[in-house]
């Protein structure tokens, strides 16, 4: 699945390092030189570490965006979500309206295509009421219920107009320019280097193996473990900690490269036994992300905990997990917590709590989720 906001997000990047780390202020579109240029691609690494959050879906950030700007400032949308949030037609509402700010290097016109192909399996036919149909859909009335809906008409007889308007924070004079959309090869290598700009990430897995998780529950959290290091990109970091009535550290923080198979013969040797210090082993993790010697700066540090959330014999509580994720929320790089649920009955109560003090959100523990993991995270594939 591909984002075609993500995707032309990204192609504003490549466009902007061009004209600023490319020696070219004049360029019309980018070409594969430009995308392949490692001075090029550099720039695109310096806004992408500015970014805070990642999600597969803009329907996501909509929901983020009822938090506030204690949770984002800025996020990349197509003009008519914002109308429809700031209209509220979404089912959250953000504490204050959005603005639209336009890029004075230009945008991108998202259109949404309709061909008719010229090949032997379409008839003449099929050719007139497609033309047809595609008058239908430029004619006066129909453009007018495209406006109604947040979108620019293509039809220059319907003059723009509500909901386009300054008072729902968009900008009916577009006072930018229209950048032009690379060849499609062109697009294909700006989706490959994704995994080369991107903001990397530092994980840890935390792996419950208690008593509490014996049987169908731990198996269940070894598969989704291995699910989720099977897609891992190999230059991200990671580390391996489990906890019962200890806390143990399998593999310490380091590049995922060259260790895959050791990585997960280590998962297959957990077994569960003893009490569960989870909260404990959660402040472990944070305090090893934040305390790692690696650019803390530009790394994504997140820990992913797999458990039941029935903590027995921690030290700490989990005000005081709260409290350090809270803590740590305004920094510029913080450390997010991604609890994944076992068991019917598993603690959601704690688990959700430990989630949204961390900006993200309880996922089910099931390997179906782990992708999601992935978006949260930052490390999905734009070709996925």
């Amino acid at each position: 699945m591909i984002s075609s906001t993500a995707l032309s997000t990204l192609i504003s990047e490549f466009s902007a390092s061009v004209r600023y780390n490319g020696n070219n202020p004049d360029f019309r579109y980018l070409t594969l030189a430009q995308v392949n240029d490692p001075k090029v691609q550099q720039g695109v690494r310096e806004i992408e570490n500015l970014i805070r959050h990642y999600s597969a879906r803009t329907t996501e950030f909509k929901e983020y965006l009822a938090q506030g700007p204690d949770y984002l400032d800025f996020v990349a949308l197509e003009e008519n979500d914002l109308i429809y949030i700031n209209q509220g037609k979404t089912e959250y509402h953000p504490p204050e309206k959005l603005v639209a700010l336009y890029p004075k290097e230009g945008t991108f016109l998202h259109d949404h295509p309709f061909a008719i192909p010229k090949t032997n399996w379409v008839s003449d036919e099929q050719r007139k009421a497609a033309k047809v149909f595609t008058q239908f859909i430029r004619s006066e009335a129909i453009q007018k219920q495209v406006l109604k809906n947040g979108f620019r008409p293509v039809n220059s007889n319907v003059p723009l107009g509500y909901p386009i308007v300054p008072a729902l924070g968009v900008d009916p004079n577009l006072h930018t320019s229209i950048l032009e959309m690379p060849a499609p090869e062109v697009v294909a290598n700006v989706q490959l280097s994704w995994q080369l700009v991107k903001k990397q990430a530092n994980v840890l897995l935390l792996i419950d193996n208690s008593a509490s998780m014996i049987g169908n529950k731990l198996e269940q959290a070894k598969k989704a473990a291995h699910a989720f290091l099977e897609k891992m990109p190999s230059q991200n970091r990671i580390g391996l900690i489990s906890f019962n009535s200890k806390i143990k550290v399998w593999i310490p923080l380091d590049y995922y490269e060259g260790k895959q198979r050791f990585v997960r013969q280590q998962v297959d040797k957990l077994q569960a036994t003893g009490n569960t210090a989870l909260y404990d082993a959660i402040l472990q993790a944070i305090d090893i992300l934040n305390n790692a010697k690696h650019d803390k700066q530009r790394q994504i540090k997140a820990v992913v905990v797999l458990s039941d959330g029935h903590d027995t014999i921690s030290n700490a509580a989990v005000r005081n997990v709260i409290n350090t994720i809270k803590a740590h929320r305004e920094t510029r790089n913080p450390v997010i917590v991604i609890p994944v649920a076992y068991g019917g009955d598993a603690d959601i109560h704690t688990l959700n709590s430990i989630a949204q003090n961390s900006a993200t959100r309880l996922q089910s523990g099931d390997t179906e989720s782990i992708q999601k993991l992935f978006d949260i995270i930052g490390l999905a594939s734009f070709c996925e």
